[in-house]
């Protein structure tokens, strides 16, 4: 876990949370929580912005929740435990993204054609599994259930879940209209550039020739 990252997160959000377990603790933002290999368990506000390197005027403007728990399963309410739930699905990281008034939602598919959108940024304190090239084939994400039928994200390394994000709800009608008359204006663009090309072709080898005959 890349702990300036998760550093950078909550001075935005101004908010942590510290979950102490047996085998280590675990780091929130209110919106994800991540599985804080590496980290010494860590207690109290001092102590807490020494390990994460957080000035104290800084620090200070940040709300910190510490609890204790003695199960993955249940940890903020969240079921962190490597063995998949019982009604887990599979999802599929999509490749295209929602950017709406500049922020950028990653998007997932699940469940046939279900979709859920969760912040991008919030990966980035798991950026040093997810870009290790040696664990890329191994990162995956599932959809998993709170008691409340309420759904959250999982990322997983194999069989290791690394961490959890809360999804958000971002599409209105208003962004649809605009997809669909942007979708359709990229369609004819495509269509005009591809019947263009057999012209531009011609053009450049007539400027070849010209400029053989030239030499």
């Amino acid at each position: 876990m890349k702990i300036s990252k998760y550093a950078a997160l909550i001075k935005k959000t101004r908010f942590a949370i510290v979950a102490h377990m047996p085998d280590g603790i675990y780091l929130g933002t209110g919106a994800s929580i991540y599985k804080a290999e590496g980290i010494p368990d860590m207690s109290g506000r001092e102590q807490i912005g020494a390990v994460l390197d957080i000035e104290p005027k800084k620090l200070k403007k940040i709300k910190i929740e510490e609890r204790r728990s003695l199960e993955k399963s249940n940890i903020w309410g969240l079921n962190l435990e490597d063995t998949p739930a019982a009604s887990e699905q599979d999802a599929e990281r999509l490749e295209t993204v929602a950017v709406i008034d500049g922020d950028c939602w990653a998007a997932l598919a699940y469940d046939a054609g279900k979709m859920l959108f969760f912040d991008e940024s919030l990966l980035s304190p798991l950026a040093d599994r997810l870009n290790n090239e040696d664990r890329k084939p191994y990162i995956r994400y599932a959809v998993r259930y709170r008691s409340d039928g309420s759904r959250y994200i999982v990322i997983k390394d194999g069989l290791e879940t690394l961490g959890a994000i809360l999804p958000v709800k971002v599409l209105t009608a208003g962004y649809i209209d605009k997809l669909w008359e942007f979708c359709n204006m990229c369609e004819n663009q495509f269509r005009r550039e591809d019947l263009e090309q057999p012209a531009l072709e011609i053009t450049e080898n007539i400027q070849e020739e010209i400029e053989e005959n030239n030499e």
